[in-house]
């Protein structure tokens, strides 16, 4: 287990941020990385995966919500520096592990994207069916208009509706 200050030293973030993103993503960070009050934190290789996750894709401009859903497919980056005391992987290794982990986002953002472009489809569908409901609607008040206004010129006496009609 490692300090918050070998963690954020690893990391290269501040201990602030560290605690901020400890806090954020709690539910993908070990307990110990939140613990109770006068407790001092501690995090595992695991919480320096998700962690250094969330500082490369936050580098690349991705929101929480972005992050959240990489995190929650199971993607995790190397950080470039181990904290004290570890051996970090080769390089060529790292890019391996960063372009899986890539994949993997991506793979994950497609999959999204699908499902939103079934909902533009299913809710462009409904619309469709909403605007000819419409036109056929209108379509029937102008009949009725038709007809209560012979009506009218009939000198039939008109109802609500005929009376409603013939106002304007």
């Amino acid at each position: 287990m490692y300090t918050v200050k070998q963690t954020s030293k690893a990391l290269g973030i501040s201990d602030a941020t560290l605690r901020l993103w400890g806090k954020r993503y709690e539910k993908y960070l070990l307990p110990e990385a939140n613990p109770a009050r006068n407790i001092a934190r501690k995090y595992t290789d695991k919480d320096i995966l998700a962690l250094n996750t969330v500082k490369v894709l936050r580098s690349q401009g991705q929101d929480f919500d972005q992050i959240e859903a990489a995190l929650e497919d199971g993607t995790r980056l190397e950080p470039t520096e181990k904290p004290p005391g570890d051996e970090s992987p080769p390089a060529s290794e790292q890019t391996a592990l960063q372009t899986e982990a890539f994949t993997k986002t991506i793979a994950s953002f497609e999959a999204r994207l699908d499902k939103w472009e079934k909902k533009v489809d299913d809710l462009q569908g409904k619309l469709l069916e909403a605007t000819e409901r419409a036109t056929a609607a209108e379509t029937e008040l102008r009949v009725l208009k038709e007809v209560t206004d012979q009506k009218a010129a009939e000198g039939e006496k008109l109802g609500f509706w005929a009376r409603l009609f013939n106002r304007g």
